[in-house]
């Protein structure tokens, strides 16, 4: 666990309680795939403000941007630690909701929006897995928690998430959960009451996948490829399946993606400014 190896993340949990902290997403499949994770999402049983005070106390450096949401940011070296109280989203605005602070893990775990995503590790590397989330991953299958067009419409961004992960986990069609599929099928029109920020900071992701050109064949087959960028949906399915080959660079596969689907440089523009 390349955790603790790290001076700084460990006197994060001594501080705060090696019993109330707990790695989650991102940095706990990571850990599982061998991979040295570099942004870390931590989920805490501590109060917000207890939670500031500690640190203060301890003199700490953090940031608390997130207006109520109980996560701060603490700097780690290169990378970023982020601690979020355990909580419910009660309303959802998007990517903000108004929200209750908890101390059951489950219900934390609840507001997640992939399986996958809510895989839980202590500090000792012991898994709490209350959706079944690891079993997904090992069959590289994208699932929803709960009702899919539920979680779409409390975030209109999960559809490309959906497919962000996809990209990343999942290679071919019987990989493919159909419900969670199909929500983003359906309520693909959500996608135009998004900002051209949120979408392209997701498809940055997306197209640096391992298996993007998976994902990329998925999102033209069902017509939501043009709602990211206008122009691609022109694609042909010979250059797609060449898409994985290309150098892991945003600008080289951008490129390639626009010189394949004839667009011009102020088409680009206009749907990535």
């Amino acid at each position: 666990l390349f955790w603790k190896r790290d001076k700084e993340i460990t006197n994060i949990f001594n501080l705060l309680g090696k019993n109330k902290l707990f790695f989650v997403g991102g940095a706990v499949r990571n850990t599982l795939k061998g991979i040295v994770c570099e942004d870390l999402d931590i989920a805490a049983n501590i109060e917000p403000n207890n939670l500031k005070n500690i640190l203060k106390k301890n003199d700490i450096i953090f940031f608390d941007n997130s207006k109520g949401h109980g996560t701060v940011t603490v700097k780690n070296g290169n990378f970023n630690v982020e601690i979020t109280s355990f909580r419910l989203d009660v309303i959802t605005f998007g990517r903000k909701a108004k929200v209750n602070f908890t101390n059951d893990i489950y219900l934390d775990s609840c507001r997640r929006d992939f399986t996958i995503n809510a895989i839980y590790s202590d500090f000792n590397g012991n898994i709490y897995d209350p959706h079944e989330g690891l079993k997904d991953l090992n069959n590289k299958i994208v699932k929803f928690i709960g009702d899919p067009a539920k979680r779409i419409k409390e975030d209109n961004l999960r559809i490309l998430r959906y497919f962000r992960f996809v990209a990343q986990y999942s290679k071919s069609s019987k990989d493919i959960e159909k419900k969670s599929l199909n929500a983003c099928i359906n309520n693909r029109l959500l996608l135009r009451n998004l900002s051209k920020e949120r979408l392209n900071f997701e498809f940055k992701k997306l197209i640096l996948s391992d298996n993007a050109g998976f994902s990329i064949s998925l999102l033209k087959k069902y017509q939501i490829i043009d709602f990211i960028l206008d122009g691609l949906g022109k694609l042909n399915e010979k250059d797609i399946k060449l898409f994985n080959m290309v150098y892991k660079d945003f600008s080289v596969r951008l490129a390639y993606l626009a010189h394949k689907a004839k667009l011009s440089k102020k088409q680009i523009k206009k749907s990535l400014k």
